[in-house]
């Protein structure tokens, strides 16, 4: 994430809310300088037309932060939140803080067979469900949720351990799975992977590379599913990703033969898994 930050860090109190989505970063003295800079301008006297302009430019501003096709925060009002997010959490949060990527299964295909527009009704309402699942959690002490692009989606949150965290995002898939046919008159799925974020060891983008592969193996072992390997739970996810899910031989006969080959190496890799935990409990 290299798009720098034009806002300064400043204190929760003094953000302007967007809705219920996270704060636009749009300070009190940039609008106060902002008008000053209009009135400079177009000179005294003009109140409708200063107006006007401030009103303008400030939806303008607050667009950057959007993600044009749901109107939920976007890729800039992340890096914004993850640059300020020691200042911006809030004062009882003293927990962990975890990422989510989201990934929209099989979305190509309503764009393909739908059309665009279904395929935009689909991502605004499972961005939705996201968005109000996460601010429902008794366990999540704060929730950010985030249009990255495409079909995929991020949320940020806090709570106390990788447990209550997995449990978010199964809740999250959940919800999106149930709810998601009423809403769109399709039956979508997503598929997540939970990462912890460190802020004092790590940049963010190592969180969201981990979600991300993690991600990756919850499509591959069959969609609809969250996965996670932060505590080690999974003996062999790095062979799982080497060899099966990423590059290598597998990956060079997948491109080559049917769709079906990819869900008999999400079985397999599944199954090796069981295996190896079997193993381990057995052998302890």
């Amino acid at each position: 994430m290299n798009v720098r930050s034009p806002m300064r860090v400043v204190n929760t109190d003094r953000f302007i809310k967007n809705n219920e989505n996270c704060c636009i970063m749009l300070m009190l003295d940039d609008l106060s300088n902002l008008e000053k800079a209009i009135i400079g301008a177009i000179g005294e006297g003009k109140e409708k037309e200063r107006k006007d302009i401030l009103d303008t430019v400030t939806h303008l501003w607050k667009g950057f932060f959007k993600n044009p096709v749901t109107n939920e925060a976007g890729l800039r009002q992340l890096e914004n939140d993850i640059t300020n997010w020691k200042h911006i959490r809030q004062p009882k949060d003293n927990q962990n803080t975890y990422c989510i990527m989201v990934d929209v299964d099989n979305f190509r295909m309503f764009n393909k067979k739908y059309g665009t527009f279904v395929g935009d009704k689909v991502l605004q309402e499972v961005a939705y469900i996201i968005n109000e699942t996460t601010r429902d959690e008794d366990i999540v002490a704060r929730a950010n949720s985030y249009h990255l692009h495409g079909e995929e989606l991020c949320v940020l949150y806090t709570c106390n351990d990788l447990e209550d965290a997995v449990m978010v995002a199964d809740r999250v898939r959940c919800a999106v799975e149930e709810k998601s046919v009423q809403k769109t008159n399709h039956r979508v799925t997503i598929s997540l992977g939970v990462a912890q974020y460190h802020p004092d060891i790590e940049k963010f983008t190592g969180t969201m590379e981990r979600a991300d592969r993690y991600m990756l193996c919850a499509k591959n072992e069959g969609r609809n599913r969250v996965y996670t390997n932060e505590d080690g739970r999974d003996p062999i996810f790095k062979f799982k990703m080497n060899h099966l899910y990423k590059g290598g031989i597998s990956t060079a006969v997948i491109e080559k033969v049917t769709k079906g080959m990819s869900n008999v190496k999400g079985l397999l890799g599944r199954t090796m898994t069981h295996l190896c935990q079997v193993g381990t409990r057995l052998y302890k």
